[in-house]
């Protein structure tokens, strides 16, 4: 039992967002199949078919829903990945934020330290330092404490 192919060209169906390439670098045009198996069934094939010649063409074939499904796909990759490229960036522009806050943290902790050597330097007793002082010295004071719960959490880690 032989098979035979039978279609119909439709000229101009080709849709827009679609456009295919056959193996001879021609653009494909859409047909419909008119076998048995596949009634109405639309397909890409070579523009240089036609069932009197069929040695000009390069053979070329692929289902028309097929390759919408594969261009549908295509569009909706390159939508996730213009998402994915944009939150990258995102997240690297946050990323060196943070990393200049952590700099600048690490510097004010190096300041407050070397204050705090400071201080304790010029005070001779912790009798002084419980003496009243200016509003100043209170936040000097409380700064350093600050900073030694600071150094004994990290001490803990």
């Amino acid at each position: 039992m032989s098979s035979t192919r039978r279609f119909r060209q439709t000229p101009g169906e080709i849709p827009e967002e679609i456009s295919v390439i056959c193996k001879c670098d021609s653009s494909a045009i859409v047909r419909t199949s008119r076998t048995a198996n596949n009634p109405n069934r639309k397909f890409f094939g070579c523009p240089k078919w036609s069932p009197g010649q069929p040695q000009k063409a390069c053979r070329f074939f692929v289902w028309h829903d097929i390759q919408v499904a594969i261009e549908n796909e295509k569009q909706r990759y390159e939508v996730v990945m213009s998402d994915l490229k944009m939150e990258m960036a995102r997240l690297r522009q946050q990323n060196e934020t943070l990393q200049d806050r952590n700099n600048e943290l690490q510097e004010e902790v190096a300041e407050l330290l070397v204050g705090r050597s400071q201080l304790r330097s010029s005070f001779c007793t912790e009798e002084e330092l419980s003496r009243p002082k200016s509003e100043e010295f209170h936040e000097i004071v409380e700064r350093l404490s600050l900073l030694e719960t600071i150094e004994l959490g990290s001490n803990d880690a």
